[in-house]
């Protein structure tokens, strides 16, 4: 259990100061793990948003929230649509220490980004849309650079078995 990939995750993104609210919740039985990026932002109270199913936010605050899927490629078929990004692990050993760190890295660089960008479309009638962009070329070249560096943590962190389905 020590050893287990949502525990190397929740370790390594508590590491990284993400700057926003998140969480991690296991599916066990479907063999995924879903983790959501949270941001509570102000904003004008003259401004208003309208998210992607029409409905206005006419509060000080705005709360936007993304998902990220991890998932075991063996299971079912899902909308990745959903999903900032997908990320399949292999069914029978799980993922790598290394490429938890560079998916883990990416997904705080993308969260950073977000942050601004995020700020600047609530703050501003100028900007007209806003969505968290994966940065693909960010996480092959991390995973890159790791491997280049003899850095890149070949350690194997399983999907786990022994927790109950839960959020971290």
């Amino acid at each position: 259990m020590k050893n287990d990939m949502i525990t190397q995750i929740n370790k390594t993104m508590t590491e990284l100061s993400f700057p926003c609210d998140w969480r991690i919740q296991w599916f066990q039985r479907e063999k995924k793990l879903e983790i959501f990026l949270m941001y509570t932002i102000e904003k004008q109270p003259h401004l208003h948003a309208n998210d992607k199913y029409g409905k206005t936010n006419t509060d000080d605050t705005f709360v936007f929230e993304d998902g990220i899927l991890i998932y075991n490629p063996l299971f079912e078929p899902f909308d990745d649509r959903h999903y900032l990004v997908t990320l399949p692990f292999d069914h029978e050993s799980g993922m790598t220490g290394g490429l938890i760190e560079a998916f883990c890295k990416t997904l705080r660089f993308v969260a950073a980004e977000g942050h601004v960008n995020l700020k600047e479309f609530i703050n501003s009638e100028d900007v007209k849309q806003f969505e968290l962009v994966w940065q693909q070329e960010n996480f092959e070249s991390t995973i890159k650079t790791l491997q280049e560096t003899g850095r890149f943590d070949a350690t194997i962190f399983s999907y786990p078995t022994e927790k109950k389905e839960s959020k971290v």
